[in-house]
């Protein structure tokens, strides 16, 4: 999950790249500083793999990133919602499938 925070009337973007899972909500990987939404350089600087900073930088963006709302309550609203979109598109392959090789044949 990649979350992106930025401040009203300013341009750059705060970019936090996570990892979901059911059991420990999220796990950030890599923080970094983005010209804009849209737009990242190859030759941007992306910053340091999260783990490798000071292990009070890491709970402050992460905190930081909870008062946002980004919280275990919505990790498990995504999950669900992305296995619920999984599943419908499973069963419509299913379906065309099913047309493409037909009944009977």
């Amino acid at each position: 999950m990649k979350v992106c925070l930025r401040k009203p009337g300013f341009e750059p973007v705060l970019q936090f790249d996570c990892n979901v899972s059911g059991k420990s909500g999220f796990a950030v990987w890599r923080a970094l500083c983005r010209p804009s939404p849209g737009r990242v350089g190859i030759s941007d600087y992306r910053g340091p793999v999260f783990r490798s900073l000071n292990l009070r930088l890491q709970e402050a963006l992460k905190d930081y990133l909870i008062d946002k709302g980004i919280n275990e309550d919505l990790t498990d609203f995504l999950l669900l919602h992305l296995h619920k979109k999984e599943h419908s598109q499973y069963v419509k392959w299913l379906r065309k499938l099913e047309s493409l090789i037909g009944k009977g044949d």
